[in-house]
């Protein structure tokens, strides 16, 4: 299991602030915890919750971890904020842009602009590959006017 936080979730940073404001152990937490008396609690339990985030953490903790350590409940808690989205179909990205541009099907070319970097089809391998283009194909009998 890594140490490193999951992108976009809340991080636990009660190691990091104990360091920084009181230079408390694990056994001087567990005894401020004891001597606060808000939210009982085991040594053990004080080593988990060292050790790895909690997953369920009572409010009257929360107060007591605050008022032994002189901190926020935000500065208790941090938030890894999620990396940016990667665009893993890039000429699809760039088709349904065009298409929204152009507002109508007749008007979105057979053959969309590519990238610098990929390979551009001829009209006869694009064919083959994907088929005829739509215009080419007769209109569907219920799209067909009336005489």
């Amino acid at each position: 299991m890594s140490d490193s936080p999951a992108p976009g979730q809340i991080v636990w940073r009660l190691r990091e602030l104990m360091a920084q404001r009181n230079q408390m152990s694990q056994s001087e937490m567990a005894r401020a915890l004891e001597a606060d008396g808000a939210h009982p609690i085991s040594r053990t339990q004080v080593g988990r919750m060292m050790a790895r985030a909690p997953t369920n953490l009572p409010i009257a903790l929360i107060a007591a971890l605050c008022r032994i350590l002189k901190c926020s409940p935000d500065e208790l808690f941090g938030w890894q904020s999620p990396s940016p989205a990667v665009d893993l179909n890039p000429l699809l990205t760039a088709i349904g842009q065009q298409g929204r541009e152009r507002r109508g099907a007749a008007h979105v070319p057979d053959v969309p602009r590519l990238s610098g970097d990929a390979p551009q089809l001829d009209e006869h391998e694009r064919a083959r590959i994907v088929g005829p283009a739509a215009r080419a194909l007769p209109a569907h009998v219920l799209a067909r006017k009336p005489k």
